[in-house]
């Protein structure tokens, strides 16, 4: 993930995995829709410019302790978190700092922020490309349970144009 804070936005362009032979690789994203440019708000660019500014006061510190990889999140070492630990010591801790559950989890947190868009009636071709879903018929499919009013809605505009 890079970040551009002129563009206010976030470009996804690989994946990090881990295999017990390898350890962590960046690897492609699972799909070319799995590439994809996200928009942020300005409150989001706001933070992640603080945050930024910490882990660069960080990284001076740690000199070449440090490993930059150009990641926007990591250990303190510069690293990838690492999966086993990332829920108990990093998740759960920030969910209880924000006041949300901690039974959420991080894949709850995606799927929160593409039921919210929808809910607020935010078209589902543009969900599908924030969520990096391979088609609109897949987020329809998933989040169809969400669009309940759409009939009242489409006789509701037919009743406008006639």
């Amino acid at each position: 993930t890079d970040f551009y804070q002129e563009e206010k936005c976030m470009h996804i362009r690989r994946a990090l995995s881990y295999t017990v032979a390898n350890g962590y690789a960046f690897t492609d994203p699972k799909t070319k829709f799995s590439r994809r440019k996200i928009l942020l708000t300005q409150k989001d660019v706001d933070l992640l410019l603080e945050y930024k500014n910490w882990q660069d006061e960080f990284k001076e510190k740690l000199g070449d302790k440090y490993e930059d990889q150009g990641l926007i999140f990591t250990n303190m070492w510069g690293k990838p978190f690492d999966t086993s630990n990332f829920t108990s010591r990093y998740f759960k801790p920030l969910l209880k700092e924000t006041g949300l559950d901690e039974r959420f989890s991080l894949h709850g947190l995606r799927h929160s922020h593409i039921s919210h868009l929808l809910q607020q009636g935010v078209h589902p071709k543009i969900v599908q490309e924030r969520a990096g879903h391979h088609s609109v018929a897949f987020t329809i499919s998933v989040y169809g349970h969400l669009f309940p009013d759409m009939q009242k809605e489409a006789v509701e505009a037919l009743n406008k144009i006639f």
